[in-house]
């Protein structure tokens, strides 16, 4: 069993958290079974092939094994550890960086997942004192004021994060090589964590005063924009890209609200994809759960969290189009922004199928029974498709069923055409030959196990 920060068992031994595996109960009455449509979760800026970053292999290895250490953790936790797979997030998120900074996206993955479980069903969800205080301690390390801990500390978790700060003072190359990070991207690496804090704070006082399903679905985005941790995350691959903003671009309007859109859109992903299991958990943060609770049907809520993420896209471009030139090298730096961004909303799209988080014993991957079973293949429905149409997840019954979202989806790409045209050349849509693995999106719920890769060589580290 794993204590971790706080002396309490982590939840995720229970089958909370992110580590938990994606069970589900057969059903052997179709009444009680809820077949729902899923909108088309790969259009738009989602549409385009993924790579993975080709130290991969590697990189897995060593950064399951430290993190298991690093928390004494038992066989089993270990085997699932593996299973959820953070290096292969890191990997999509930044396809070209190096060894040495895919090592320290993934082990961030890891700590942020074992931090934000203490939040989610942990012992500080309820108790704000407790998680002011651990956040302070926390920010202490980032800061630089708190004591050094080591590696067989009372605190995994702060030790974790403490060779994280170490890192990133460096270069994405590795220690002592190259120009370490700047004073304005340290600035820049607290700023996102403050916001990231101050989410979950936020989430706890939600929890503390029982307002979950009292909220608009306004005040849920700005609280779960923050919890999310995706704004650290992002940019940590920026840092994994070496790009360093300069002030007049980070501190543009359209910059920060592109960083609130992505975030926005990966939530809304994963509130879609997770609903099933925050279900089952009792997991109240969840958009779908609290539009049902404003009296909406799943299906409804569904649909209307479909068009959530559709206008983010139209957020995007919109946002997009009022950012001026700044310069060459200022604009070099913002395309590599907008790279990173992209890429981070893509690679959480494709974890959550290839690691089967969410989707794994019921066999079509949806609310069926199973007596009508939907085994794809795994990428050549999803490279044949035709644009614009999107995924259903449905039994025999709904085949003469209007799709949602398909007119929705057209139209949407007709809007977008011309904006299209304008910035293709500056989102980089084209898929470089020769770097990395290419990754398509997986269209069906059925989790299939991922290759056994053996490391080819291991990245010596903490």
């Amino acid at each position: 069993m794993v204590l971790l920060d706080g002396g309490f068992k982590s939840d995720m031994m229970n089958g909370n958290g992110v580590y938990s595996d994606a069970k589900h109960e057969k059903f052997e009455d179709d009444a009680k079974v809820e077949v729902l449509t899923l909108p088309d979760l790969f259009c738009s800026l989602m549409s385009v092939p993924a790579r993975q970053n080709p130290n991969y292999a590697s990189v897995k290895a060593d950064a399951d094994e430290w993190i298991t250490s690093v928390i004494n953790a038992d066989a089993k936790w270990a085997s699932k550890n593996r299973r959820v797979d953070f290096t292969f997030l890191a990997s999509i998120w930044a396809p070209d960086c190096s060894a040495f900074a895919l090592r320290t996206s993934s082990d961030w993955c890891s700590w942020a997942f074992l931090f934000d479980d203490q939040f989610d069903e942990g012992h500080l969800s309820n108790d704000l004192g407790a998680a002011v205080t651990e956040i302070a301690r926390t920010r202490e390390i980032m800061e630089g004021t708190a004591p050094r801990y080591s590696a067989d500390s009372e605190h995994p978790i702060r030790y974790a994060f403490q060779t994280l700060c170490d890192r990133i003072k460096q270069s994405p190359e590795g220690f002592f090589v190259g120009r370490p990070s700047s004073e304005r991207f340290q600035k820049r690496w607290k700023w996102a964590h403050e916001l990231y804090w101050e989410g979950l704070i936020a989430q706890v006082r939600t929890n503390v005063e029982g307002r979950s399903y009292t909220r608009g679905p306004d005040e849920y985005l700005a609280m779960r924009r923050g919890s999310l941790g995706a704004y650290p995350a992002l940019v940590l691959n920026e840092w994994c890209y070496g790009i360093d903003l300069p002030t007049e671009v980070a501190d543009h309007p359209s910059v920060f609200e592109i960083m609130v859109i992505i975030s926005d859109q990966i939530l809304l992903v994963n509130d879609i994809l997770s609903y099933e299991k925050d279900l089952r958990l009792g997991v109240d943060h969840n958009m779908v759960r609290l539009l049902k609770a404003k009296g909406l049907s799943t299906q409804q809520a569904i649909n209307e969290v479909g068009v959530m993420i559709n206008n983010c896209y139209r957020r995007y471009y919109t946002a997009l189009s009022e950012l001026p030139c700044f310069g060459e090298e200022a604009d070099r730096a913002l395309l590599g922004f907008l790279d990173v961004e992209r890429n981070h909303a893509l690679g959480s799209l494709l974890w959550s199928y290839e690691t089967g988080r969410y989707f794994k014993s019921k066999e079509n991957g949806a609310r069926d029974s199973g007596a009508n079973r939907i085994a794809h293949d795994p990428l050549g429905w999803y490279n044949s498709r035709p644009s614009g149409f999107p995924e259903v997840f449905q039994s025999s019954i709904f085949k003469k069923k209007p799709l949602f979202g398909s007119v929705l989806s057209l139209y949407s790409e007709l809007c977008l055409f011309f904006w299209r045209l304008r910035v293709l050349e500056r989102l980089n849509f084209a898929d470089p030959p020769g770097q990395g693995k290419v990754h398509r999106a997986i269209p069906q719920l059925l989790c299939f196990p991922g290759e056994e890769r053996k490391p080819k060589t291991r990245v010596p580290f903490y």
